[in-house]
């Protein structure tokens, strides 16, 4: 009679007792969906003693093992009284196939000579389906993006969707839960989409458990950018946003729609607008800046006021005519500073602006520029002593 016999576990499958990881043990076979009541096909390897009559030796390839009893073998909890049997199998789980010590089929009394059993994890079950349970729309905090930021899209309630597993039954699964769910982070198998060609970057999920068998899979606003290219009027950013995890792991798909964000929330190809500046001799002025953008149309300018926006100290400023000695110019928050100056001089101020504040310009986008005029006989606007002028597409 053989000293040993074992259940044959598949190479993907994990060891007993060692936790299970998607990315590592995806490759154990799936036996069962959740509900489904079916019967296995197990595979048994038998051995004989080495010499010392104590640990298994060399597989017995002649022995085929027969079922001696309806105690002898059991899968899960369930013990087998033929290799026919049909299994339910409630969870999403791993499934253990265990031989337990016995006597033979043909020596039914074999006193202190029984052979040893094994313990091994020949598969695993998945949920039959999957099922979007809620959809969050998005709400964009200040209800304002402007196109070409770098910065990531600040949202007071991320867009997003709820998505649980089903057993054959229609059931929410609750043990379809951590690693087991692993498939949904899957590379490829669950992406959104964003219907507008505002956007071009591929956009990220970030994944969350609030509650076993919960799944929350909510935009990655890190991922989100708006193409700033040619002009566009103010546009609404209640976009379709579309989920769609595909089917994995013998797991039925599933697609879902919410919107990206509110009704009030609006994208804007914005600029920036550096007014021209004329100073007398001798006397100190600012350049002032303006935060426009199209509203209606490309036809059409407005100015927003509530936008906070702050020019970066560091800001290159390019002067072509430059004279000698230099103008000592300086960069505020939101203009640029002119120091007092003793000669004669008239030319270009140019400003470095990061790609959201550069205004369209000769068919491309530029960095935004206005004239500066030192004089002897300024122009004067009432009482004032320093004249401001703004051209909007400069």
């Amino acid at each position: 009679m053989p000293y040993m016999v074992e259940v044959t576990s598949p190479a993907k499958c994990p060891e007993v007792g060692e936790t299970f990881s998607y990315a590592e043990h995806s490759g154990c076979p799936v036996l069962a969906k959740a509900s489904e009541e079916t019967s296995l096909s197990l595979n048994f390897v038998s051995y004989g003693v080495d010499g010392s009559n104590k640990t298994k030796g060399s597989e017995l390839t002649y022995y085929k093992f027969v079922l001696p009893n309806d105690k002898a073998v059991q899968v899960n909890e369930h013990f087998l009284s033929s290799f026919d049997d049909e299994i339910l199998f409630d969870d999403v789980a791993l499934v253990q196939a265990t031989v337990n010590q016995h006597c033979v089929s043909y020596a039914p009394d074999c006193g202190d000579k029984q052979t040893q059993g094994d313990t091994a994890i020949i598969g695993r079950t998945v949920p039959a389906s999957l099922s979007v349970e809620q959809i969050i729309a998005g709400d964009i905090s200040g209800d304002v993006v402007y196109a070409g930021q770098q910065e990531s899209v600040e949202f007071e309630a991320i867009p997003g969707f709820v998505v649980k597993g089903l057993d054959i039954d229609g059931s929410a699964l609750p043990s379809y839960s951590g690693e087991f769910a692993g498939g949904l982070k899957a590379s490829g198998n669950s992406r959104v989409e964003l219907d507008t060609t505002l956007s071009y970057s591929e956009l990220a999920l970030s994944y969350s458990e609030p509650e076993p068998g919960q799944h929350r899979i909510e935009l990655d606003p890190d991922s989100l950018s708006f193409i700033k290219d040619q002009p566009f009027a103010e546009t609404g950013l209640n976009l379709p946003l579309e989920l769609t995890i595909k089917g994995h792991d013998q797991t039925l798909g599933v697609n879902g729609e919410t919107t990206l964000a509110d009704a009030d929330d609006k994208l804007r190809f914005g600029y920036l607008t550096l007014e021209d500046l004329e100073l007398p001799l001798g006397l100190e002025g600012k350049m002032p800046t303006h935060l426009n953008y199209y509203s209606t149309d490309t036809g059409t300018v407005a100015e927003d006021t509530t936008f906070t926006y702050v020019l970066q100290p560091s800001a290159v400023l390019d002067v072509p005519d430059m004279p000698s000695p230099p103008l000592t110019l300086t960069v505020a928050d939101q203009s640029i500073e002119v120091s007092a100056y003793d000669k004669a001089w008239s030319g270009k101020v140019s400003m470095e602006v990061p790609l959201w504040l550069q205004p369209h310009k000769d068919g491309a986008l530029a960095h935004p520029s206005a004239r500066l005029n030192i004089t002897e006989d300024p122009r004067k606007r009432g009482n004032d002593r320093v004249f401001n002028r703004r051209e909007v597409a400069r």
